[in-house]
């Protein structure tokens, strides 16, 4: 049930906002540089009437931008291009006033599909690629604080292009398919993706998801997600809402088209998914959508099924006023209702939902009223039925509310919800959410108990303490309550609220709903209940909570603190502050950012810290809305008096990790609980006189009213919140602790405070002092209870009112002594994943299977990561190691973040991407697996497993590899010789013969990934004399010349093929011998069946033409020549060799394989007219490869004239015949002249003396002629 407030409550709350004008700011610092607008100079475009724009391109902007937009106004731009054409749009400025979620001044964006993103504030928003040829912008300002706006540009792109522009997405055609999340590495500048899937007609396109792994949903609901539309039109019905871990069910569409759009979190580190999209042939479902979109509206209208959508009339345009509409949600008897919010936004604020207004309730009770935008947590039903009554008044409207339902198990609850649960046990226990600590805000958690027909329930609390009721109404604003049906009548016991013990419920049937809901405005410790089907059993106990392996852990932390060298003079008592004498509070830190704005690297004060530890700063939570898992961009600077100087005792660290408190949820609900943070440093802090230590308080001291305190920072020093001035030096200020039961008050804080929290400022106004922007995060710190000398930080600073300093707003602190327990377990936690899961030291593994991960996993991994897993297995066994998820930063030779993977005798894998790579098997007991990051770009991580296993099992795991003991065999890369071997894939071969036999190891192929310009292979095979570690490596071979034969001195050799997540090739073929007599039965390559074909090339083959001025000319010297439009000439683009009637040899890279031969033709030379034949066949040497550095291998290809020439071919030498160092040959081209043949070229010929090939591929110019 939502809060209902009373008549003195809105009173007051009317009042406070006429006379004060007061709202809470977060208090980091930010500088704005306003500019006056009257208005009287408005450009209307766009804002009396909507906008067209339909150029290929063009840009629009806010009101008299650059300056300041007016107030109170409603802007719409609709842009529309050609149908086969969508529309490319971003943003070159943004300055839209920020509020949380978006709810003042805000640009909207939404295409023919449905809304793209709501956006405020001053980040510029990632650029958009609409799903169809039309966009609609509207930008809406109140008519309170203004700012300079906005300026836009688009343009109309094919979509077939859309990969190419934000770097995922696309056009997917066929009948099969699959597609996945783009890497983070290329699409950086975007966080909206879509692909557009289309298969023949008559078919449906069914989709299905083979990994998926987003962010989990908050309060507010998803903030990474995946949504399927059944088509790309306007309309289009949505198929699927996704976020979180559970893979979603298979979707179908009605029809032979779908539209998947993926919409990442740009504030933390992107997940990822795969599907698989198949054309299914069935019955088609009617194209036109369902007619729930008006439904309920003037009717009752059933909603029966397993799963479906509710939105309101018209979303998401506004939907209009004066509405009455109802939705009966049914689903079968002995299931329940899950209820859950796409989008919510409706006229009214939260708690007085007196005009819009969103009801739902199920058989037995209203659940909640709801309205603003808050959207409201997961609802589960207590029975098969759900009412939903939506109202609006002639006013105001919004976009409305999009809702999903499905039918559920009872035994799903607590999976959905996080808390509660279906039970069928007679006895059991229920606690609300974070008991024995304070319940959140906006919860919601249903229990279903059902025991065995016959018995009944029976619920005792054991401890109980929620929210009182209202001190008029006497109405429960958090609540538990139970339902129950017997004989056809729905029970009510309840609700319950405040401190008093509720008395024992029994049911009269066995079955029982407990239902425990909560708001956004106050939370207490929560309640502890049991039911038992026995009501004399006593009340049972729980189990200590199992210990975590990092309780044991001693924190060293430092042996003095709270004693600065140069102590603080707080003698006396400046209004609004005063400068602090240098290095007097030397735990004060500058958290300082580097703001994606800026191209240099700059760093800026944006919040406080105080050091705690040598490895640990204690800050605010809000203080990383922005940039919290972009950890190149913070410093931490110590030390530090005046901002504005390099100071030669200062001391600035990089930091390897951020922890915010995993209950602060703003700004999805706008509540500042739980603001509190710890940041690690990149190195240890030495205390010195400049730089030391403030002590932690003694736990969960609250301190008594008026005891003095202080507040240091850099903060702004005018309180005016429009044009604030940050301080050059360090400012400090007394401030008395206010108490928790006067600042909790209507006239003070009123609901916005918790008993985590301390208020501390001055009573009388002519006394009032505060902490203001960029302060935050800072230290409010106060004498020692048992020494006075010695200062404990005691506070956080959180928040306080616009303006700084105002009358009964004190400045609000996240009181430390509550987070004591936090504050262990983070620390402890860390030390731990460092020093005892492979990082910081070796982790050595020696059971016989396991698990381990990046550090934080399924979180992202800390930058400079330096972590290794030594696996050992007994000497009979070798180990299988698997990756069940694996995403790193990408990179071309995985030099940046990446695992290496060795055994006893080196590398055998690097890998990085965010491709799971493929299983390995070891060739021996023994397999290290060593985790780098660099200091740049940090994602999720790996998690892997291992096993140890039987050798005989290699092949049948890895399907490459094993061990072998047999005088002869053959070795192969995977798919040999049917396909190219597979990326990330290691195989590894052990043979062993008889103590008196040596072994030779044969190839008789090889195409591998040619080496890199540094020389380096990247995908390669390895042979070694041996098994044991320093065995001496007789070659390292990669690229298309086959290897000599090898020999070992012993009796042992190990083969290693390791390939790389880039490109492959087709792969390689060996065997092996004992000695050179034996020969080993190698299969033969079975006979073409056009082997026994002649072909006829002509006798006077390589006779010149004489021309009419007596020169001679290459006659079968042939002009290689394309264009790329019809109605374009054809230019030359590289020489050929007539061989034959209708042949010409090339150079295979002159015509990419997949290019229209329509667009090409030859020509051959003449002193009188070009002779000109088309193109109809191109065939390349199989084995044609390009390295990074253009140089070319099998680089020859055959091209098909059209139709026979009357020339005389050149002669093709024998296959036998060679040329000898110094042979002068002739090199024959064309040049560019300014007269001449084939399209203003020249030819010539040059003779050229061939060279030896050690010099011929030595690196001279790296030039490709």
């Amino acid at each position: 049930m939502s809060r209902k407030l009373t008549s003195l409550e809105i009173f007051l709350i009317v009042l406070f906002v006429l006379m004060t004008g007061v709202c809470i700011a977060l208090i980091v610092l930010h500088f704005v540089n306003p500019q006056k607008n009257d208005g009287n100079n408005e450009k209307e475009a766009g804002c009396s009437s909507i906008h067209h724009l339909s150029g290929s391109s063009g840009h629009f902007s806010s009101l008299n931008y650059p300056s300041n937009y007016v107030n109170s106004k409603t802007c719409a731009w609709e842009i529309i291009v050609p149908d086969d054409k969508v529309v490319h749009l971003w943003f070159e400025d943004f300055h839209v006033e920020s509020s949380s979620l978006c709810i003042e001044d805000r640009v909207t964006i939404e295409d023919n599909v449905g809304l793209l993103g709501t956006y405020c504030g001053h980040n510029v928003p990632k650029p958009l690629v609409s799903a169809g040829n039309r966009i609609f912008v509207t930008f809406i300002s109140n008519g309170e604080t203004n700012d300079k706006g906005f300026d836009a540009k688009y343009e109309a792109v094919d979509p077939k292009n859309i990969a190419d522009i934000v770097g995922g997405g696309g056009y997917l055609d066929g009948n099969a398919g699959e597609f996945q999340s783009p890497a983070t590495y290329n699409s950086k500048n975007y966080d909206q993706f879509q692909w557009k899937i289309s298969v023949d007609a008559g078919y449906r396109v069914k989709l299905s998801f083979s990994s998926f792994n987003l962010e989990l949903p908050g309060p507010a609901g998803c903030k990474e997600v995946v949504e399927i539309y059944d088509g790309d039109t306007k309309g289009s019905q949505k198929l699927g809402h996704f976020c979180g871990k559970e893979i979603p069910d298979p979707v179908l569409a009605s029809s032979n088209s779908v539209l998947v759009r993926f919409k990442a979190n740009e504030l933390t580190a992107r997940g990822s998914f795969h599907a698989k999209y198949i054309a299914f042939e069935g019955d088609v479902i009617p194209t036109e959508s369902p007619s729930y979109v008006d439904s309920g509206c003037g009717s009752n209208a059933l909603q029966k099924g397993r799963k479906g959508f509710i939105h309101s009339v018209n979303y998401p345009d506004t939907y209009p006023p004066d509405l009455h509409c109802t939705w009966n949600i049914s689903v079968t008897p002995g299931m329940l209702i899950k209820l859950s919010f796409n989008d919510l936004s409706l006229d009214g604020e939260i708690g007085q939902c007196t005009g819009d207004n969103l009801e739902i309730s199920d058989s037995f009770d209203m659940i909640g009223s709801y309205c603003g935008f808050l959207k409201p947590p997961v609802i589960i039903s207590s029975s098969n039925q759900l009412f939903l009554n939506f109202t609006t008044d002639k006013v105001n409207s919004d976009r409305g509310f999009e809702i999903k339902w499905e039918e559920v198990y009872p035994d799903d609850i607590e999976e959905i919800q996080s808390c509660g649960g279906g039970f069928t046990e007679d006895s059991g226990v229920m606690k609300s959410p974070n008991w024995p600590n304070n319940y959140p805000p906006n919860r919601l958690c249903v229990w279903h108990l059902q025991v065995p027909e016959g018995k009944k329930i029976t619920v005792n609390f054991t401890h109980f303490d929620l929210e009182d009721t209202d001190l008029v109404t006497r109405l429960c604003y958090d609540y538990v309550a139970a339902y129950e049906e017997s004989s056809g009548v729905n029970i009510k016991y309840g609700p319950f609220c405040g401190v008093n013990m509720p008395n024992r419920i029994t049911s009269q049937s066995n079955t029982l709903s407990i239902r425990f809901y909560s708001d956004i405005f106050t939370e207490s410790r929560g309640f502890r209940a049991y039911w038992t089907t026995n009501p004399l059993q006593t009340p049972p106990t729980e189990p200590p909570p199992p210990p975590n392996p990092w309780d044991s852990i001693e924190i060293e932390w430092p042996k003095k603190c709270g004693l600065p060298t140069f102590p603080p003079q707080i003698n006396t008592r400046i209004v609004n502050g005063e400068p602090a004498v240098p290095h007097t509070w030397p735990w004060q830190v500058s958290m300082q950012v580097w703001p994606s704005s800026r191209n240099e690297t700059i760093f800026f004060h944006t919040c406080g810290g105080t050091l705690i530890h040598k490895n640990w700063v204690l800050t605010a939570a809000h203080c990383f809305i922005n940039y919290a898992d972009e950890l190149y961009r913070w410093q931490m600077c110590l030390g530090k008096h005046n901002l504005t100087l390099v100071e030669p005792n200062e001391k600035c660290f990089k930091i390897l990790g951020i922890y915010r408190h995993e209950g602060f949820v703003y700004p999805e609900i706008p509540a500042l609980e739980f603001d509190i943070a710890l940041v690690k440093l990149d190195g240890e802090v030495e205390a010195n006189e400049y730089i030391d230590f403030a002590c932690l308080p003694p736990h969960n001291q609250v301190l008594p009213e008026s005891f003095r305190c202080h507040a240091t920072g850099w903060g702004d020093e005018t309180g005016n919140s429009l044009a604030p001035k940050a301080a050059e030096g360090l400012n400090q200020v007394a401030l008395p602790v206010i108490s928790y039961e006067v600042c909790k008050t209507p006239q003070y804080w009123w609901f916005q405070i918790k008993d985590s929290m301390i208020c501390a400022g001055y009573v009388l106004p002519d006394q009032l002092k505060s902490v203001c922007q960029g302060d935050s995060g800072g230290p409010l710190v106060c004498p020692s209870s048992t020494n006075s000398s010695i200062w404990e930080v005691h506070g956080i600073t959180s928040f306080g009112p616009i303006g700084c300093i105002m009358d009964k707003k004190p400045s609000v602190f996240t009181r430390s002594s509550a987070h004591l327990d936090w504050i262990d377990l983070i620390i402890k936690k860390d030390l731990y994943d460092t020093y005892s899961s492979g990082c910081g030291s070796a982790k050595d593994l020696s059971d016989r299977k396991g698990q381990f991960t990046s550090m934080q996993y399924p979180s992202t991994y800390s930058n400079n990561a330096d972590c290794i897993w030594n696996i050992v297995a007994p000497a009979d066994k070798v180990i299988h190691l698997h990756f069940e998820r694996f995403v790193l930063e990408e990179s071309n030779f995985c030099n940046n973040d990446r695992v290496v993977i060795s055994d006893e005798l080196g590398i055998v894998g690097s890998l990085c991407g965010n491709y799971v790579p493929h299983d390995l098997v070891s060739f021996s007991n023994k397999l290290s697996v060593h985790f780098i990051s660099n200091s740049r770009l940090v994602d999720v991580g790996f998690g892997a497993s291992w096993e140890f296993v039987d050798p005989n099992l290699i092949q049948s795991i890895a399907g490459c590899g094993g061990h072998f003991n047999t005088d002869e065999g053959d070795f192969m890369s995977p798919n040999w010789p049917n396909s190219n071997y597979p990326n990330s894939k290691t195989c590894t071969w052990k043979i062993t013969a008889d103590p008196s036999k040596t072994i030779q190891i044969i190839f008789t192929n090889m195409n591998l990934q040619a080496a890199n310009f540094t020389g380096a292979c990247q995908d390669y095979v390895e042979v070694f004399d041996g098994d044991k570690p320093g065995a001496q490596k007789l070659g390292h071979y990669c690229g298309f010349t086959i290897p000599p034969t090898l020999h070992t001195r012993g009796n042992t050799a190990v083969i290693t093929f390791v390939s790389n997540h880039i490109t492959n090739a087709k792969g390689f073929y060996g065997h092996w011998r004992t000695n050179a007599t034996n020969i080993i039965n190698v299969p033969q390559t079975p006979p073409k069946p056009w082997e026994n074909v002649n072909i006829n090339f002509p006798a006077n083959c390589d006779q010149q033409f004489i021309s009419t001025t007596g020169s001679s000319q290459l006659n079968w010297h042939a002009s290689i020549q394309s264009r790329s439009r019809p109605y374009l000439p054809f230019l030359h683009r590289c020489v050929g060799s007539l061989i034959h009637s209708q042949w010409i040899l090339l150079p295979a890279h002159c015509i990419e394989s997949d290019e229209n031969l329509d667009s090409w033709r030859v020509c051959f030379a003449s002193d009188t007219v070009e002779k000109c034949v088309g193109t109809d066949a191109f065939i390349r040497h199989e084995d044609f490869a390009s390295s990074q550095d253009n140089a070319y291998f099998h680089d020859i290809a055959l091209l098909h004239l059209s139709e026979k020439v009357s020339i005389n071919p050149v002669c093709l030498p024998n296959s036998e015949e060679t040329i000898s160092t110094g042979e002068i040959c002739y090199w024959a081209g064309w040049a560019a002249a300014e007269t001449g043949g084939m399209n203003g070229h020249a030819t010539f010929q040059l003779p050229v003396p061939t060279c030896r090939m050690k010099l011929a591929v030595s690196p001279v110019s790296g030039r490709t002629i």
